[in-house]
């Protein structure tokens, strides 16, 4: 609740297009809801589920997968301000 997870995924993400990335992937659990809404709040959209994914004990859990595009096509700048 102090802003760590934020701050450590725009990290990632301002690294990623350094790289040349365009895109970010990341799957979270599905019951993840307080990771979800950070996720979504910084612009991933969901776009799969992996059935089954995290085992918990005996049991399985699906994690959603999601995306967020960082790079604009043919342009360096990044999107979403990340660097201002």
């Amino acid at each position: 609740g102090k802003g760590l997870g934020e701050d450590i995924l725009n990290k990632v993400i301002i690294f990623s297009g350094s790289i040349g990335c365009r895109k970010v992937f990341l799957e979270v659990r599905v019951s993840n809801n307080k990771a979800i809404s950070l996720y979504q709040k910084e612009g991933f959209k969901k776009v799969d589920i992996r059935r089954n994914y995290y085992q918990l004990g005996e049991e399985r859990e699906d994690a959603l997968i999601m995306t967020k595009k960082i790079r604009k096509s043919g342009d360096d700048s990044f999107i979403g301000g990340l660097l201002d």
